[in-house]
């Protein structure tokens, strides 16, 4: 009897986390936000072989970078669809439910994420978020062999980079007010995104109820008014370094419609309450997260164009089944920017710290040439003097 307790009390603490996110994103309009339906191979999308989409979602990436003279400048991400289940550290890689959705590089950078069009009343104000966890470094740390975490080690020159230190990755989340989408996987972004301002791999690192160092994951949100009967939105991985680890994980997405009360004629959301989210698999409940206010900064935010605009042809996102990419659409307009960061956290947690946006692309550090020549020489110097030893050696 004591053994049958134990199981479903197992049972009840792996479902519960599914349905509280569930329960507190009502009449998502997104389809499967939780990445638990099937998935497709990404080369019906146009991305390599190896790539997994989770179905209703579609890929983009920049592929290549025209300022870099040196390869692995935005390279093409490796999509995969994570399960609880099958992965060791499953619990700390999937956030909700058993299936998450990642995208990575190694050695290299990239600027990539994927995106699902909606159909939404024109003039609403809407709101997306979603839950995202990177993992970024040269070195491969672990907290007891248990689960793997971030090698945040500012290094102190940019040729030690190549031993220690992030990948300085950057994650934000967007939404194109008139359903713009990419002609296909590795064509131009809509210019019209409003993108939250980018979260950082160093404002993300935590610690679980053992004090022990963790990835957290961090709730991205950004807010815009559709222009038009259709939204698309957006994630992004940005690392401006080609570290050996360049990854971020993705779970439960969530849209959500604002409706006007009929006495003040204000747009109000349905609250997405951080406070009833398991920590990392757990059942304890976490204490209120207050968060910033959603009120637009005008100096961010920007009029969208009154420029007329050709119709969109409605998207079907590609599926195993169909074996067929879904087709072109149009792309569109100019960027603007804005974020409500929240950390998943069972403590105190660390103050996330929210950037001022100068630029939707990070900029792009060059490597010292002089040091690396320095570097070199001193190892080839090692080299010969260790030679010439041997070499001077009596011989017995």
């Amino acid at each position: 009897m004591r053994r049958l307790f134990v199981m479903l009390a197992l049972l009840l603490d792996a479902l519960w986390p599914l349905s509280s996110i569930s329960a507190q994103c009502p009449e998502n309009p997104l389809s499967n936000p939780g990445f638990e339906g099937e998935w497709y191979a990404g080369s019906l999308a146009g991305t390599g072989v190896s790539s997994y989409i989770a179905r209703d979602w579609l890929p983009w990436a920049v592929l290549g970078d025209p300022d870099q003279e040196e390869p692995g400048y935005n390279h093409e991400p490796e999509y995969k669809i994570l399960q609880r289940s099958v992965l060791q550290d499953g619990w700390y890689r999937v956030y909700a439910g058993e299936r998450a959705q990642a995208f990575f590089s190694m050695f290299s950078t990239h600027t990539a994420g994927f995106y699902q069009r909606v159909a939404v009343p024109e003039g609403a104000e809407i709101r997306f978020s979603i839950w995202v966890q990177i993992y970024t470094g040269q070195e491969d740390l672990s907290v007891d062999g248990r689960y793997p975490i971030s090698d945040l080690v500012q290094p102190l020159s940019e040729p030690t980079r190549a031993v220690r230190g992030p990948g300085d990755y950057r994650v934000s989340v967007g939404i194109d007010p008139f359903g713009g989408t990419p002609a296909g996987f590795g064509e131009p972004i809509p210019l019209d995104i409003v993108w939250s301002d980018p979260v950082l791999d160093v404002e993300t690192r935590g610690q679980d109820s053992a004090g022990q160092a963790i990835d957290e994951w961090v709730r991205l949100e950004v807010t815009t008014v559709a222009q038009a009967d259709h939204v698309t939105v957006y994630t992004r991985g940005q690392p401006t370094y080609r570290t050996r680890h360049n990854d971020s994980y993705w779970d439960e997405a969530c849209l959500q419609v604002a409706s006007a009360s009929p006495e003040t004629s204000a747009a109000t959301f349905q609250p997405v309450n951080s406070a009833s989210i398991a920590v990392l698999g757990s059942s304890t409940a976490l204490p209120p997260t207050p968060r910033p206010t959603a009120t637009p900064s005008p100096a961010v935010l920007q009029a969208p164009s009154t420029t007329p605009r050709p119709p969109i042809t409605p998207l079907v996102p590609a599926r195993a089944t169909t074996g067929a990419y879904p087709g072109p659409l149009l792309p569109t307009g100019t960027p603007t920017s804005r974020v409500v960061p929240t950390l998943r956290t069972a403590e105190a947690a660390p103050a996330l710290r929210v950037s001022t946006p100068v630029a939707t692309q990070p900029e792009v550090r060059r490597r010292s040439k002089v040091g690396l020549a320095l570097l070199y020489a001193l190892n080839i110097g090692a080299i010969a003097a260790v030679l010439w030893w041997i070499w001077r050696r009596p011989r017995i």
